[in-house]
């Protein structure tokens, strides 16, 4: 009976100290997927001290208006075009966030770029526009539109 115990316990032993090699390739790719995604999120916030800050202009919701943002943009808002994502009345003002990134660095410190196959493309910019009143988000009445007027910061072409 001894014997058959001792069997059985270092059958026991055996079976669960051996290792699975699929499940330790797959712990593996786990954890380099696990210190990839860390360590971009530790370059995603060391970029951020480096990005391009975001440009607030509060205007008044009585009547519409162009805002210009530093590097030409033209945004013309009809605060009656607009409604709160809750329904809420606007508060007294609007305020309009925009961000105009409009250079390869700008894009990179933002990590906005565009990529395609791997590779970085050449970009004519990306912009950001928000619009709150009192901290609620604002977005466009249905069948209404923004006009917004970009500035032309080069005469090259883009391909």
């Amino acid at each position: 009976m001894t014997k058959i115990l001792t069997f059985f316990i270092s059958a026991c032993f055996l079976i669960f100290s051996c290792n699975d090699p699929k499940a330790t390739k797959e712990n593996a790719e786990l954890s380099n997927y696990s210190n990839n995604k860390a360590d971009l999120a530790k370059l995603s916030e060391a970029l951020k001290k480096y990005e391009e800050p975001s440009q607030i202009i509060r205007t008044s919701v009585d009547k519409p208006c162009v805002v210009t943002g530093r590097k030409g943009t033209k945004i013309s808002i009809n605060p009656n075009d607009l409604i709160t994502e809750s329904g809420k009345p606007f508060g007294q003002t609007i305020e309009v966030e925009i961000k105009e990134l409009t250079n390869q660095g700008e894009l990179l410190r933002t990590n906005a770029q565009t990529v395609s196959d791997g590779k970085l493309l050449v970009s004519g910019g990306a912009y950001f526009i928000g619009m709150t009143s009192n901290g609620e988000q604002l977005k466009l009445k249905e069948g209404k539109t923004l006009n917004v007027q970009f500035a032309k910061l080069s005469d090259k072409e883009i391909n």
